[in-house]
Formats: structure tokens, C-alpha cells, sequence
């Protein structure tokens, strides 16, 4: 998935999905670093809707 920023609901959604999908990748894959990058995407999303 490419996405530098989540900007609404429904990318959030779509980025919660992935992440379940690859929630289990072994450190050292793409997925692994996928998984990393979404998951900061993820935490910069829903600290901009707590500030």
C-alpha cells in the first residue's frame, strides 16, 4: 500500500485493514516494513483527531 499521510475515514479504514492483513510479518520483510509504516500512519492520524 502507498500512502504517505491519511487524510480521512476512508483511507484510515483501508489502513486498518492492510495492517490486519499483514499483522503477523516476520521482521526483515517488506511486510515487516510495511507494517511499521502504517502503524506510525495510524498514530499520527488519531493523534490529529485528539488535538
Amino acid at each position: 500500500m502507498e500512502i504517505e499521510i491519511i487524510t480521512n475515514e476512508e483511507e484510515y479504514t483501508a489502513v486498518l485493514q492492510r495492517i490486519d492483513e499483514i499483522l503477523n510479518a516476520k521482521k526483515g520483510t517488506p511486510e515487516y516494513d510495511e507494517l511499521q509504516k502504517l502503524t506510525d500512519l495510524v498514530e499520527d492520524y488519531e493523534d490529529g483527531l485528539c488535538s
